[in-house]
C-alpha cells in the first residue's frame, strides 16, 4: 500500500514539473514576443522611407510653428 502512494506521489511529482517548465518556457516565449511588438526599432525596419518620410513632415510642421511664433 505505501508502495503504490510513494508511486503515485513521485508521478504526480514529475506531472508537475513537467507542467512547471512548460510554464516557464510559454511565458519566456510571450515575454520574446511582447519585446518584438513593443520594439520601435523593429517597425523602422520594416519601412524606414516611410519614418524617414513622417520625421521629415513632422520637421517641418515643428519648423513653421517655431518660426510663427
Amino acid at each position: 500500500m505505501d508502495s503504490a502512494l510513494t508511486d503515485e506521489r513521485e508521478v504526480l511529482r514529475h506531472s508537475i514539473e513537467r507542467d512547471e517548465e512548460e510554464l516557464r518556457q510559454a511565458v519566456h516565449e510571450l515575454t520574446g514576443a511582447a519585446r518584438t511588438q513593443l520594439s520601435l526599432a523593429e517597425f523602422v525596419k520594416e519601412s524606414p522611407m516611410v519614418w524617414l518620410f513622417g520625421g521629415f513632415i513632422l520637421g517641418v510642421w515643428l519648423g513653421r510653428q517655431w518660426r510663427s511664433k
